[in-house]
């Protein structure tokens, strides 16, 4: 017998005495390390990097989309999160459902492209006001106990897009109280700063009118009433001499006097009248 024949028969008996498994290897020719090209090795190719975790978007916002999508491509960006489906699917994740109704064609069956923007323009025009709108809520606005650069802030918000920075700076100072007006109609300074300045001096007016109220209770202690009324009455002039005043031009206040509320405050620029007004019609 060959020397090949006696190797094949123990190398046959060696493998009758081994497991059906382990034979099974053998012939097979495995190893107990992974295959190359195994799904682990396949897992780190860039094609199959995680993708980014979603950022949790705050509540959806109606009375400003504007400011909210603002908020939501900020955490988008915090996320590294880039692609457009990614960011349509959050949007509509967190969608009311009565929200989702108003933009239903675009949820239901969207673009196959750009669907985020799409999506994004449907829902700031769906919720934001008309021009009309805007106007009869800047109309509206009063300060309240609110600070002046509150409102001024509230003001931009509705009317930049609306009506002139100047406009808007003559709009917001007819709301301020009488001396507070007086004082701040005449200056150039920014309109931010002017806010700040309306700020202290509101501020100032204030504390001074605690002051004089304190000063009334003690009045039975040896004050009259013409020491009070000379005090306020120098306070005020105090507050006029900070700046030159310019006159109302009383021709004009009386021709407006005839007009309504959305031509006094717009002039041309009124999207509505109110009758009785006597603003040109062609003006």
């Amino acid at each position: 017998m060959s020397t090949a024949r006696q190797r094949e028969i123990l190398r046959i008996k060696k493998m009758k005495k081994k497991t059906p498994g382990q034979v099974s290897q053998i012939s097979l020719g495995l190893s107990s390390n992974p295959i190359q090209g195994s799904s682990e090795q396949c897992d780190d190719r860039p094609d199959r990097q995680e993708r980014p975790r979603p950022p949790k978007l705050p509540q959806f916002a109606k009375q400003n989309v504007k400011l909210w999508f603002a908020q939501c491509d900020a955490l988008f960006r915090t996320a590294r999160m880039v692609e457009d489906d990614d960011k349509y699917s959050c949007i509509v994740g967190v969608l009311e459902m009565d929200v989702a109704e108003q933009v239903q064609r675009l949820v239901v069956d969207p673009p196959i492209f750009g669907k985020y923007e799409a999506l994004k323009a449907e829902l700031i025009l769906k919720f934001s006001d008309s021009l009309s709108e805007k106007q009869d809520k800047l109309a509206s606005m009063e300060l309240g106990t609110n600070k002046p650069s509150y409102l001024l802030t509230q003001m931009q918000a509705i009317g930049l897009d609306l009506v002139s920075e100047a406009y808007l700076r003559n709009l917001w100072l007819r709301r301020l109280p009488d001396p507070l007006r007086t004082v701040l109609a005449a200056t150039n300074e920014p309109l931010v700063e002017l806010a700040a300045k309306a700020d202290e001096l509101a501020a100032l007016n204030d504390n001074r009118r605690v002051a004089s109220l304190q000063d009334v209770g003690t009045s039975a202690l040896g004050f009259n009433a013409e020491d009070q009324i000379a005090r306020l009455t120098a306070q005020v002039a105090a507050l006029r001499t900070q700046i030159l005043v310019k006159p109302k031009n009383e021709k004009e206040e009386e021709i407006a006097s005839g007009w309504c509320r959305f031509h006094r405050q717009f002039r041309d620029k009124a999207f509505k009248c109110l009758p009785p007004c006597s603003f040109p019609k062609n003006a």
